[in-house]
C-alpha cells in the first residue's frame, strides 16, 4: 500500500512540473506573438562577442555606425551595455547614446 502511494505522490508531482512547463511555453508563444516586428537584423555572433569582450575589456571600439539615412560615420565607441528592447538588440555607449547593434560595422583592426 505504502509503495502505491509513493508512486501516486511521484506520478503527480511529474504531472504537476509538466503542467508548469506547458503553462511556460503557452506564455511563452503568448508572448512572442505581442512581440512587434521590425526590420532588425541580427548580427552574426562574432559580432557580438566582439562587442561583449569590449565591454569586459573597458575598451573603445574602433567602427563604423550607420545613420537612419544610410550613410555611415566612422568612430570609436566606448559600449558599457547590450540589451534587448521591442525585438532589437542595442548598444549602450558610456556617452549615453543607444545603437542598434545592426547599425554597427566594426572595423577591421577592432
Amino acid at each position: 500500500m505504502f509503495a502505491q502511494q509513493m508512486y501516486t505522490s511521484v506520478y503527480l508531482q511529474k504531472v504537476h512540473r509538466l503542467d508548469k512547463v506547458r503553462i511556460l511555453m503557452e506564455q511563452y508563444i503568448i508572448e512572442t506573438k505581442r512581440m512587434p516586428s521590425t526590420d532588425y537584423n541580427p548580427i552574426p555572433c562574432r559580432v557580438y562577442d566582439t562587442l561583449e569582450l569590449s565591454i569586459m575589456q573597458k575598451r573603445a571600439l574602433a567602427c563604423k555606425v550607420r545613420n537612419t539615412d544610410g550613410s555611415y560615420i566612422s568612430t570609436k565607441l566606448h559600449i558599457t551595455d547590450i540589451y534587448s528592447r521591442d525585438g532589437a538588440e542595442f548598444a549602450k555607449t558610456t556617452d549615453g547614446a543607444e545603437i542598434r547593434l545592426d547599425f554597427i560595422e566594426l572595423e577591421q583592426d577592432s
